[in-house]
């Protein structure tokens, strides 16, 4: 599979089981849930071999701001309960 199919198909999945639209994913939108799907997609991109610049140019932010995000991933999945039951529900398909 191609990067930029990996990438579409991995916002999409989040997109449908989060129930967030994937423009908002990837919008500066600082609502909670909103977040959470956006850092579950940018931790799925990095497990599926996308470096961080790559995942910055595609998601419109900066390397910085995906860092940031990655660094902080274990941290908010072990406090939101929300993005747990999505990320394990990913997991099976995008993590094996």
């Amino acid at each position: 599979m191609k990067k930029s199919e990996i990438f579409s198909q991995i916002l999409s999945d989040v997109s449908a089981e989060a129930e967030i639209d994937s423009d908002r994913i990837l919008s500066d939108s600082r609502v909670e849930e909103v977040v959470d799907a956006r850092y579950l997609v940018i931790f799925l991109l990095l497990a599926n071999g996308f470096y961080p610049v790559m995942i910055a140019e595609r998601m419109n932010m900066s390397q910085r701001a995906v860092r940031s995000a990655i660094s902080s991933f274990e941290s908010r999945l072990a406090n939101a309960v929300g993005l747990r039951l999505v990320f394990e529900r990913m997991s099976k398909k995008w993590l094996t």
